[in-house]
């Protein structure tokens, strides 16, 4: 977990506001229980606000994440098939540990490259899918059916997005209804 604040000037207004409530507590000592909730009140909304000012951003690890890669095997993509292959390898080995990833090629249709493992090795079955079109909306749902219930998911797409097979934009409610 990491902990980043970008905006460090707000942070001083924290202790003007303390100064300030401080002084208005010292001069106005008899308060009743409501002018106390009251007081009690707005230095949390004064804080609230320095620190929503403040841009305070906590960034949490992702654990528990499933990534499966999708790289277009077809004849249009042919160029930067070496390309994916080494993004695939460099990102698979940066995951954190305890993901887990899988590789799926896709074409005319789709073939599994690399099952889901906690593996930080790309490791290729060779199988090659049918090169002669690209089918996106396909490989989507082969990466959908491949995904485990308990963990998060995340489709990584690699491709030229020259589609003449299936429609992509189709996948979209399957995408969205299981937060991938």
């Amino acid at each position: 977990m990491k902990i980043e604040l970008e905006n460090i000037m707000f942070i001083v207004l924290i202790r003007i506001i303390f100064a300030f409530m401080f002084y208005s507590h010292k001069k106005f000592k008899p308060f009743s229980k409501n002018q106390k909730k009251i007081f009690i009140t707005r230095i949390i909304i004064y804080m609230l606000l320095i620190l929503s000012f403040a841009n305070i951003s906590i960034k949490i690890k992702g654990r528990n994440i499933t990534t499966i890669f999708l790289m277009d095997a077809s004849e249009s993509a042919s160029d930067f098939k070496s390309l994916g292959k080494d993004f695939i390898t460099k990102a698979i080995e940066e995951m954190p540990r305890g993901n887990k990833s899988g590789v799926v090629l896709f074409g005319y249709d789709t073939k599994l490259d690399q099952g889901i493992s906690k593996s930080k090795e790309y490791r290729s079955l060779g199988e090659v899918p049918i090169v002669t079109s690209t089918d996106i909306e396909s490989a989507i749902e082969r990466a959908y059916s491949l995904f485990e219930k308990s963990t998060s998911k995340r489709i990584v797409l690699i491709t030229d997005g020259e589609e003449n097979k299936g429609d992509m934009l189709k996948s979209i409610p399957i995408i969205n209804n299981n937060n991938i």
